[in-house]
């Protein structure tokens, strides 16, 4: 939840910049394009405020601001609170070629920055949503004592301007005693609310004026953009920026509205209209979801002028405005790659099963009531075989088999090389004993060390490792959590499809990377031959509260003209563990022909 949290705040920094960036060029074009061109221009804003919600994948910049990212990285990563394990109780460990070993992270700790964030937000998004709750009841007992619009000339008035606006059926208008200004409100009951007093003290052109210009926020749909902009408020009520955004989206809607009204009338009325806004200078609209004639002074200042210099739409100004309106979009597309993906954890992978050859197998015997999947490419074939899809298709942590690829980084970025892998321990003692002492790329994948691969993320930092896990496009490539941990139960998440596709793109170096470095990782994947099969493969486990939650293996077995990828995973409450993993791995592959797992021991 940590990772969850932080990934909202930094989101809210790239908002931040495009809001910026939005604003500025709507400044720069202001009196070049139509009113209502700057008020659509306000709904990318809106737009950018939802991206950080969106299951989308991203392949740009990942975790630019880590600074901001260590805030909760101790807590997500739980590096102070956590455990050691082995695991041994496997055929293949006790042959000597797989060790399997897991750090268990504290889920308080892990969780207690996140949960603490993320309860301040629903503290202050609660005290907002009541506001506009409230507003909502006062709004209601007013309706409950308005009456029809019965006035005879208002009533023709408002039919005159119906007609005027195209409007196939009259609009519900009612009078009310208790508001100053008139207000246009309701989505699915659209009406008006019109003051007695402005009934009263209002001549036939002002009252014309008033009603065009609350019909022209019906014939708009600005009752919708209202309850967005309150949403949106809600939600980013921490967000200063946010808040000038929707002040300046309700301004711009006014002055559209202005336009709007305009379009209609003559010169003559055009000053009249001027006239009738100044008359209701500061009588602001009661409620905010609501859409009303008056305004504060400063903007009727500001839609005053635009009246003045009101000019009828023409053809080049229709084109300016469209070439803004693009550009926006422009911008708002641009900015989509920057944004870390907020996406729940257990989101699913879209895997393309069009012109596949796949076939849906039952393991539920060799699961024997544990949850999991099971994900068989063979390359000769062209062929898959999945167990239970829907799982096979959800990212969960990878944990050790993260290393990987963690290790072709290392090559390609020249820390280390196929000549050279090897790394100095620096004296730290560890639980296992197979960790302290110095490594090289095969022992380091082969006993899962740790130090090893955090030594590799640490010289390159956060930027360079996200945009090589995002290149490689593994998984969700949210590497948030923490360079010490990122990988661990945490933000990084990747299916078991997607670990088989990824082992054929490394297997036949889709990567387009250094074939060197391509064999080397290979290599440093081999566990074991049998005749003219060899077996390569990962182990990875997941502990949390020293519980084993996650369990992996993924490889493939190499035989005479034929490859064979696969990726098990195994998820508990508890006893899931990559050791676990790999037996029920090498049971299935020796059911089916393709390694004999007796010959390993």
């Amino acid at each position: 939840m940590s990772g969850l949290s932080i990934r909202f705040l930094i989101c809210n920094i790239f908002i931040v910049l495009f809001l910026s960036a939005l604003m500025l060029i709507k400044r720069l074009l202001r009196g070049r394009i139509p009113e209502q061109t700057q008020y659509a221009m306000d709904f990318t804003c809106l737009a950018v405020l939802v991206i950080p919600f969106l299951p989308i994948r991203t392949e740009g910049i990942r975790n630019i601001l880590y600074g901001l990212g260590r805030l909760g990285e101790s807590a997500s990563s739980g590096a102070g609170n956590t455990q050691v394990g082995a695991y041994t109780s496997s055929a293949a460990s006790e042959a000597g070629w797989i060790t399997d070993f897991a750090v268990s992270v504290d889920s308080r700790t892990s969780s207690a920055a996140g949960i603490i964030l993320i309860l301040i937000w629903l503290l202050g998004a609660v005290v907002m949503g009541a506001l506009v709750f409230r507003a909502y009841l006062q709004l209601s007992r007013i309706d409950k004592s308005s009456l029809p619009l019965e006035n005879p000339d208002a009533c023709r008035i408002f039919r005159l301007c119906c007609a005027q606006l195209n409007l196939k059926k009259t609009l519900p208008a009612y009078t009310t005693p208790w508001l100053k200004s008139p207000v246009m409100t309701g989505i699915f009951r659209p009406r008006i609310y019109i003051p007695l007093h402005v009934i009263h003290d209002s001549d036939e052109s002002e009252l014309r004026y008033i009603m065009l210009h609350e019909l022209n926020h019906y014939v708009r749909r600005d009752a919708v953009a209202n309850l967005l902009m309150n949403l949106a408020g809600t939600v980013y009520w921490f967000n200063p920026f946010v808040w000038y955004a929707l002040r300046q989206m309700r301004n711009d809607r006014e002055t559209a509205c202005d336009a709007g009204v305009l379009a209609v009338l003559d010169r003559q009325g055009r000053t009249g209209y001027g006239h009738t806004l100044i008359s209701f200078a500061e009588k602001l609209a009661l409620f905010p979801f609501t859409s009303g004639i008056g305004g504060s002074a400063r903007q009727l200042e500001k839609r005053i002028r635009n009246i003045v210099s009101y000019h009828p739409l023409s053809a080049g100004a229709r084109l300016r405005g469209a070439a803004a309106f693009i550009l926006s979009m422009i911008l708002l597309v641009s900015f989509v790659p920057l944004f870390p993906s907020f996406a729940a954890s257990g989101e699913h992978y879209r895997f393309n099963t069009e012109g596949k050859n796949i076939d849906y197998i039952d393991l539920s015997s060799a699961f024997d009531g544990s949850e999991g999947s099971f994900v068989l490419y063979d390359a000769g074939a062209d062929s898959w075989q999945i167990y239970n899809p829907d799982t096979a298709t959800t990212r969960v942590s990878p944990n050790s088999t993260y290393k990987i690829y963690d290790a072709l980084l290392a090559l390609e970025s020249g820390i280390i090389s196929p000549e050279d892998s090897d790394m100095t321990w620096d004296g730290t003692e560890y639980p296992i004993s197979a960790w302290n002492s110095d490594q090289d790329l095969s022992s380091a994948l082969r006993n899962s060390v740790n130090w090893y691969f955090q030594s590799v993320d640490s010289r390159l930092g956060s930027y360079e490792v996200s945009r090589f896990f995002n290149r490689i496009g593994y998984g969700n490539g949210d590497t948030s959590g923490g360079l010490d941990s990122y990988w661990m139960e945490s933000t990084l998440e990747i299916s078991p499809v997607e670990q088989v596709e990824l082992l054929t793109e490394l297997y036949y170096n889709e990567f387009g990377f250094s074939q060197e470095n391509i064999d080397a990782v290979k290599n440093s994947l081999f566990l074991s031959s049998n005749g003219d099969s060899s077996l390569y493969g990962k182990t990875g486990s997941g502990q949390v509260d020293g519980k084993e939650v996650t369990g992996w293996f993924v490889g493939y077995v190499e035989q005479k003209g034929n490859v064979y990828f696969f990726a098990v995973n195994l998820r508990n409450s508890d006893n899931a563990s990559g050791s676990a993993a790999s037996d029920l791995a090498l049971s299935v592959l020796e059911s089916r022909g393709i390694w004999e797992q007796e010959t390993a021991l």
